[in-house]
């Protein structure tokens, strides 16, 4: 019997060694491409899927929202950083995220104001 077991060990371990590494097939894709955020100052992240390398850019205009990173490759964590909002509105950044293939995606980064949460502002006005 324990001769059996030491095969059935031998063989499992022979497979998963054969096994490829884990790897993204998609061209470029994230967690969420809408992410609310409190008035507050603060930090945030988007997760970033690839199978290539890509380039992120937040849309002119959004001085309050700040990359740590431009660009980066395969599944990766993209960090951001954001001013605090004095103002009663929420305000809308869009980050734009594009694959070295030329797909390209969009996030919205709703920042909720004084009087506005950024639950207010509905997808179809972004």
């Amino acid at each position: 019997m324990k001769k059996y077991i030491i095969l059935l060990v031998a063989a499992a371990l022979a497979v998963a060694g054969c096994q490829k590494p884990w790897a993204w097939h998609e061209e470029l894709s994230v967690n969420s491409t809408r992410i609310n955020i409190t008035t507050a100052e603060g930090n945030f992240t988007v997760s970033v899927f690839s199978n290539t390398s890509w380039t992120a850019l937040v849309t002119w205009g959004a001085d309050w929202l700040k990359l740590e990173e431009e660009s980066g490759s395969g599944v990766s964590t993209l960090h951001l950083a954001n001013a605090e909002n004095y103002d009663d509105a929420a305000r809308v950044a869009t980050l734009v995220l594009t694959a070295s293939t030329g797909k390209t995606i969009e996030v919205s980064i709703v920042q909720s104001g004084k009087k506005e949460p950024a639950t207010s502002i509905p997808d179809n006005l972004l």
